[in-house]
């Protein structure tokens, strides 16, 4: 969060993403990083599908860490 916070001072026109992954990491981090003056929401279109086999790719990510 401090480094979204800094690149906002930095670059105060740049487009700074609140992406999906800041939400799978901690449920409440996404919105945190409008906080943090992040300006862009990406939104999840995944397809049902594929969607359990992503989720095991940052589970799995999680567990290594």
């Amino acid at each position: 969060m401090r480094v979204l916070a800094i690149t906002r001072i930095l670059l105060p026109k740049a487009n700074i993403p609140a992406t999906t992954a800041l939400g799978t990491v901690l449920n409440n981090l996404r919105p945190k990083a409008f906080d943090c003056k992040a300006n862009v929401v990406t939104l999840d279109v995944t397809p049902k599908l594929y969607k359990s086999f992503l989720l095991s790719i940052y589970k799995l990510a999680k567990m290594k860490s």
